[in-house]
């Protein structure tokens, strides 16, 4: 099947533009309700600030939101809990891989394993035939998932 490309059926135009702008005023035209505070909110006495009233960023409340909350402190790099005395050593990105993996060896305190665990030896084969391994990277590599439906009509053919 051809690939077509995407066409968009009508564009983006000046009337568009124009009925866009109609709803955005309509809308913004809108009044907003009056803020009501529920009866059991002032039956517990709390002290409400209206959003809408003239000057209810420069109130007090909203000064003091600022000073206390966390996000608009900048806090000591000291307090974090994932804070450490210790200093973090990089690797030089010149180094050579085997060298940085000794020393990130030596200051982890990993023990660096060059070869398989005596377990895995024991339980490994003594002898994998080379040929085995070449024809499965072979196969590998010469596997399309596109010829998968001729691949099976061609096996029930030449096993029917």
């Amino acid at each position: 099947m051809v690939f077509r490309k995407y066409k968009p059926v009508t564009q983006w135009g000046k009337q568009d533009t124009r009925i866009f702008k109609a709803i955005l005023n309509a809308r913004n035209a809108r009044k907003m309700p009056v803020l009501r505070v529920p009866d059991a909110v002032q039956a517990l006495g709390v002290k409400i600030h209206d959003p809408t009233q003239h000057g209810f960023f420069d109130s007090e409340s909203v000064q003091r939101l600022e000073k206390d909350h966390k996000n608009f402190n900048q806090t000591d790099i000291t307090s974090h809990p994932l804070y450490s005395d210790t200093p973090c050593r990089l690797f030089e990105g010149s180094e050579p891989l085997s060298d940085g993996v000794d020393q990130a060896c030596v200051i982890s305190k990993a023990v660096l394993r060059t070869e398989f665990p005596e377990e895995v030896m024991k339980n490994a084969f003594e002898e994998i035939d080379e040929v085995k391994i070449r024809d499965a990277i072979l196969h590998g590599e010469r596997y399309d998932p596109t010829l998968r439906n001729c691949l099976v009509d061609w096996i029930q053919s030449s096993s029917g």
